[in-house]
């Protein structure tokens, strides 16, 4: 069987009576389909702080999960 990856294309070879084979290929299929979601989530999110600290970096910085108390690193800053 030919399968792309990638925009290649590639030799997959497989037995279809083979249930446990089957049942492997699929699994990784869905987690690398659940990986790569979570990957383009991760990116978004970083993207989007970023850009929060480049046009407000302020209140990035006043943001108390991140645990840097602004005040202090202004004053040592300054």
């Amino acid at each position: 069987m030919k399968i792309k990856v990638d925009d290649k294309e590639e030799d997959f070879e497989y037995d279809p009576n083979d249930e446990a084979e089957m049942r492997r290929h699929f699994q990784m299929s869905k987690v690398a389909q659940k990986r790569m979601s979570e990957s383009t989530q991760i990116k978004k999110q970083a993207n989007d702080f970023f850009q929060k600290l480049k046009s407000d970096p302020a209140s990035v910085l006043a943001d108390p999960r991140l645990g840097v108390d602004f005040r202090k690193v202004a004053e040592e800053y300054l």
